[in-house]
């Protein structure tokens, strides 16, 4: 991607639950040790499809113009 090296793996289940789930890709940029890019299934249907959304995440270098330096803590 863009002239670096990257590792894409696809997480599937390993049982018949295989059947009912799609595979999750992620990927991964070793030189730069961060996560670039998070695809696959989520667990929100579409009422008109009853199918499952599809979802993307990216993760960009830079945050957007505007985002906190830090975040808050997780609350359990």
């Amino acid at each position: 991607v863009d002239g670096h090296k990257v590792i894409t793996v696809q997480i599937k289940p390993d049982s018949l639950l295989r059947l009912l789930v799609g595979p999750i890709l992620v990927t991964y940029s070793p030189e730069e040790q961060r996560l670039l890019e998070l695809s696959g299934p989520t667990n929100i249907h579409d009422p008109v499809k009853h199918a499952a959304y599809k979802a993307r995440v990216v993760y960009p270098l830079q945050p957007p113009p505007g985002a906190p330096a830090t975040l808050p803590p997780l609350d359990n």
